[in-house]
């Protein structure tokens, strides 16, 4: 006898996989059945209507169908006027019709530039149909529009769920987690975008920014670096990118990113600001002391209580005019030796000086101790150099002081770029240290012989 189950048990299982294949098969969309309206056609529905709005300028059918021939043509002003009609028609209209004024009534607004009134209008399309695509996504863009972040998410988070690969929801909501600082949410979101549109600027800054944000500096830099000759994000790209270059201390590399973001025929006053303001920070450190003054004054001409642009002008205009002003306060360990040694020897005419030891403490000050011969006397002499231009405390002296005991010397001098402060000064009325402050150090360095250095 046949067992049937041995046949029956096969064929069910195939009928299964068929059944689970086909549930699996992605449906094929949907073709539009609205026909292109063509010359003819439009020409012969324009002539409709006008005859119907001659006779009644509020005729409900000749106004739909003016307002569907616009804005299907993408004319939203005119789409507008016929929608703004048939707004206030509404009462005796189904459900759907309602819903379809309210819709392209507040698209229209919204591609007119009529924000607040598009906002109005789809929120009245939403109170009917909370789970349309189109209404949540424009209330979030205007959301997004008027900075409403939070908000702007509510809505677009629907529309996700109701198109999840449309591009510019995910643009939207990529921008909104990125001005709310949400960093992960934002890098998921853009990171799609971008894959979709790799030319979205806007979208590529924003994702570098979070990199950025988010301690992945170097991923920061290339998307960054990749924007700087953009018209439009090239001057904050630059900027950002020497930043990222300041960061690393890679100082050479942060100024070819400013110079790049100066460029720029139409820079952002902010932007061009910061720019010349960090590019003359490292002509600075790089002693190209006349390159930086002139961006500074650049900065003081337009904006001149900007940082400490007047202080950082003041403080190395007196350089560029002193040069030995400049070694002493920013010239390499070698040539601030050579120039306090100059400035001990001048301290003393006519004498036979001897360097016994010398020591520079952490680039802030140097130590000489010199044996110092004349025809008259002879002692030891401490000498200190302070490289600074602000105000120097008596701890300072005090411990000048306390190093003049130990090394047994008769005499110090202590010399600075900056100011004592009174209690310093008081600190050695009645000690055998004389303390030289900016003006007599400037004059004294001004009699130094360049070919010294």
């Amino acid at each position: 006898m046949i067992n049937y189950m041995y046949v029956i048990i096969p064929i069910v299982v195939f009928v299964i996989l068929v059944i689970i294949a086909l549930s699996m098969r992605k449906p094929k969309e949907k073709k539009s059945t609205k026909k292109k309206i063509t010359k003819k056609d439009k020409s012969a529905i324009l002539k409709k209507t006008t005859k119907k709005l001659s006779k009644n300028p509020k005729d409900p059918h000749a106004l739909k169908d003016l307002g569907e021939l616009y804005f299907e043509e993408g004319d939203y002003e005119k789409a507008m006027r016929a929608y703004s009609v048939l707004s206030d028609q509404v009462s005796n209209r189904s459900h759907g019709e309602k819903f379809d004024i309210y819709l392209k009534y507040g698209i229209s607004l919204l591609k007119t530039g009529h924000r607040d009134e598009a906002f109005m209008a789809l929120l009245d399309a939403y109170e009917l149909e909370k789970d349309s695509f189109e209404v949540n996504f424009n209330l979030g863009y205007i959301e997004y529009l008027n900075g409403n972040y939070v908000k702007a998410l509510s809505y677009l988070r629907i529309a996700k769920t109701l198109n999840a690969s449309h591009s510019n929801t995910l643009r939207i909501m990529g921008l909104c987690y990125y001005k709310e600082q949400k960093t992960a949410d934002a890098i998921s979101h853009l990171k799609r975008v971008i894959e979709m549109n790799p030319d979205d600027r806007e979208c590529l800054f924003a994702l570098a920014q979070c990199y950025n944000l988010n301690g992945q500096k170097d991923m920061a830099l290339k998307l960054f670096s990749q924007l700087r000759a953009d018209s439009n994000w090239g001057p904050l790209a630059a900027l950002n990118s020497g930043k990222i270059c300041l960061h690393y201390n890679q100082y050479n590399n942060a100024a070819g990113h400013f110079e790049i973001g100066l460029k720029h025929n139409k820079i952002p006053a902010a932007t061009k600001f910061e720019l010349k303001y960090y590019l003359a920070n490292i002509y600075i450190k790089e002693q190209n002391l006349t390159r930086a003054i002139t961006l500074l004054k650049e900065i003081a001409e337009i904006k001149p209580d900007y940082k400490d642009t007047k202080q950082l002008i003041a403080k190395y205009s007196d350089l560029v005019a002193n040069n030995n002003l400049r070694i002493f306060l920013m010239g390499g360990n070698s040539e601030f030796a050579n120039i306090c040694r100059k400035l001990a020897s001048n301290s003393f005419k006519n004498a036979h000086m001897k360097v016994i030891d010398m020591n520079i403490v952490k680039n802030l000050y140097l130590d000489i101790i010199i044996e110092v011969n004349t025809r008259k006397w002879e002692d030891i002499v401490l000498f200190r150099f302070i490289r600074n231009t602000g105000q120097v405390s008596d701890l300072l002296v005090r411990e000048l002081h306390a190093k003049l005991k130990e090394e047994k010397a008769g005499r110090a001098f202590c010399f600075t770029a900056g100011f004592f402060t009174e209690e310093a000064k008081r600190f050695v009325e009645a000690r055998l240290i004389d303390l030289v402050e900016r003006d007599k150090l400037e004059k004294m360095l001004k009699s130094i012989e360049p070919e010294f250095l």
